[in-house]
C-alpha cells in the first residue's frame, strides 16, 4: 500500500488525500503519508497541505468539485476518533463549495457527490483563477488581493453585490470599516459608475471623513460633531414617513375612525400623484399610505378643515363642493381661503332652515 501511495504521489504531486467518508456536503479524507509533513511542490510552486481554510479539488470525470478544509487531525493507531479516519494517518474534514466543468467557470453548489476512494487534489494557481474569475470585469470592483492567492486580485461583482444581501464580518480591528469604505468608494467612483448613488446610515460617525468632498454628510443634529466633522442638517420629507409617524407628528393622538379617514385621504392623494407621473412606472393600486410618494399636506389640511367646518346650502345627503356656503367679504367675494398660505375659508353660519 505504501508503495502504491508513493507511486501515486510521484505520478501526481497534487494528490494529497483519499476520501474515506461522505456525509452530505461534509467529506472526510485521509492524508497520504507523503503529504503529511504539510508542504508539497507542484510546477515549481510550494503548497501547504491540510491547512484550515485551504481549498482542495476533487475530480469526478469531466467535473471538478471544490471544497474548503474546515478541520484537520490525526487518528491514533489504536483507535478511530473520526468517522472515516485511518489509524496512524492524518485526516481532513472538507466542506463542499461548488463545482466546475473541466476548464469551465466555477459555480456555487454541487449537483453530485464524491465516492469513497476518490482523490483529493491540491488547488493550484490555475484552479484559483477559475474559482475567483469574474466573467465581466467591467462590472467588478477590486478591493484587494485574495489572502491565500496573493497573485490574484480580489474582485466583487457589483451587480450581485447590490442585488443580494451582503455582510462584512470580522473581529474588532480587522478592517471592516476600511473594507466597506473601499467597496463604497469603488462603487461611487465617477469614472466607473457615473450614475451610482450610495446612502450610508452611519450611526457611529465612522465614514464622515472617509470620502472627503465626494460625499455629502447629513446629521440629525447638525449642531453636534460626529466623527470629528460637522454635517448639514438632515431633513426628511413628511411624505416619506410611515403613515403612523406622519399622523402622530401632524395631528397628534387621534381615534381609530379619524385615523382611517386621514389614511384614506393620504392614500388617494399619493395615488393621484402616481397617476399624474407615468414616468414613475408604478401601479397606483399598489400604492398605500406608507409608500414614499409626495402629496400636499396643505391640501390635506384644507380637505380636513372643509370636512369639519364647512356649512352647506343643501341637505347632508345632497351636499357637494358646489353647495358650500362661503361667507362674502365687503366686495361680495367668497372667502374661500388659500391652502398655500394656510388661510382657512370662512363659511356662513349654520341655520335651522338650510
Amino acid at each position: 500500500m505504501l508503495r502504491r501511495a508513493v507511486q501515486s504521489m510521484s505520478a501526481d504531486p497534487t494528490h494529497i488525500a483519499d476520501i474515506t467518508n461522505v456525509r452530505g456536503d461534509t467529506i472526510t479524507a485521509a492524508v497520504l503519508p507523503e503529504a503529511a509533513p504539510g508542504l508539497t511542490f507542484s510546477r515549481g510552486h510550494a503548497y501547504f497541505v491540510g491547512q484550515v481554510g485551504a481549498y482542495v479539488r476533487i475530480p469526478l470525470g469531466l467535473v471538478d468539485l471544490f471544497a474548503v478544509v474546515v478541520q484537520v487531525g490525526s487518528a491514533p493507531r489504536s483507535d478511530e476518533i473520526e468517522d472515516g479516519s485511518i489509524p496512524g494517518r492524518p485526516w481532513m474534514t472538507l466542506e463542499l463549495l461548488g463545482e466546475a466543468h473541466r476548464n469551465g467557470a466555477f459555480v456555487r453548489g454541487v449537483a453530485r457527490f464524491p465516492s469513497i476512494g476518490d482523490r483529493v487534489l491540491l488547488v493550484t494557481a490555475e484552479d484559483l483563477n477559475r474559482i475567483y474569475e469574474i466573467q465581466d470585469a467591467t462590472r467588478a470592483v477590486r478591493i484587494g488581493r485574495v489572502s491565500n492567492a496573493p497573485h490574484l486580485p480580489a474582485m466583487i461583482d457589483v451587480t450581485k453585490l447590490l442585488t443580494r444581501h451582503a455582510a462584512v464580518v470580522g473581529s474588532t480591528g480587522s478592517g471592516k470599516s476600511t473594507t466597506v469604505s473601499s467597496i463604497v468608494g469603488a462603487i461611487a467612483a465617477p469614472s466607473r459608475f457615473p450614475s451610482s448613488r450610495v446612502l450610508i446610515v452611519d450611526v457611529h460617525g465612522e465614514y464622515a471623513h472617509a470620502f472627503g468632498a465626494s460625499a455629502v454628510t447629513l446629521q440629525v443634529d447638525a449642531g453636534e460633531s460626529i466623527g470629528g466633522e460637522r454635517g448639514d442638517q438632515l431633513c426628511l420629507p413628511y411624505w416619506a414617513l410611515p403613515f403612523e409617524d406622519f399622523a402622530f407628528l401632524a395631528l397628534g393622538a387621534i381615534d381609530e375612525n379619524a385615523a382611517t379617514i386621514v389614511q384614506t385621504l393620504v392614500t388617494d392623494a399619493k395615488r393621484e400623484y402616481v397617476g399624474r407621473h407615468p414616468e414613475l412606472d408604478l401601479n397606483p393600486n399598489a400604492v398605500t399610505a406608507d409608500t414614499p410618494i409626495p402629496f400636499s399636506v396643505r391640501q390635506l389640511w384644507m380637505t380636513l378643515h372643509e370636512m369639519h367646518f364647512a356649512t352647506h346650502t343643501a341637505q347632508p345627503n345632497a351636499q357637494t363642493e358646489g353647495s358650500r356656503a362661503y361667507a362674502l367679504d365687503d366686495n361680495g367675494v367668497e372667502l374661500r381661503g388659500d391652502q398655500e398660505s394656510v388661510t382657512p375659508p370662512t363659511y356662513k353660519a349654520a341655520t335651522n332652515g338650510a
